[in-house]
């Protein structure tokens, strides 16, 4: 857990869903980017796609924007994909200025995105929604 945001990690079937709660800024990048490149070492290992729930992120800085960056590039170079789901306006501009809608594919609900991953990850991650657990 970082101090003004949480980084919760959850699985379901072949999507590794990272939610973020709170701000991803100067002082919660350091612990972020170890979590993000953590969670980009699990999905080389174990076959997953990695997907972003960033519908409670209130705030994206200049740093926490390096550190998405980063990891999707070190991502690329696993040959593990980067989806993002559920980006708030704020952190949407910051987003698409950075251009890293280039590196990381967007989708307006995390059920989107992850049925983009697989079938498999839509029906856990439906089931755990029903279950009220699909949040880590």
């Amino acid at each position: 857990m970082l101090g003004a945001m949480k980084v919760l990690r959850k699985q379901f079937a072949t999507a590794l869903v990272l939610t973020l709660d709170g701000r991803l800024d100067h002082e919660t990048t350091p612990e972020f980017r170890e979590e993000i490149l953590g969670a980009v070492r699990q999905a080389a290992g174990q076959e997953l796609t990695i997907v972003l729930d960033l519908s409670r992120l209130e705030y994206l800085s200049s740093a926490g924007l390096n550190s998405l960056i980063i990891a999707s590039r070190t991502a690329r170079k696993e040959a593990v994909n980067i989806h993002a789901a559920g980006l708030q306006t704020m952190v949407r501009e910051t987003w698409e200025i950075s251009h890293l809608t280039l590196l990381v594919q967007t989708f307006p609900t995390m059920e989107e995105a992850v049925q983009v991953v697989s079938q498999a990850a839509a029906d856990a991650y439906a089931a755990a929604k029903a279950r009220g657990t699909a949040r880590a």
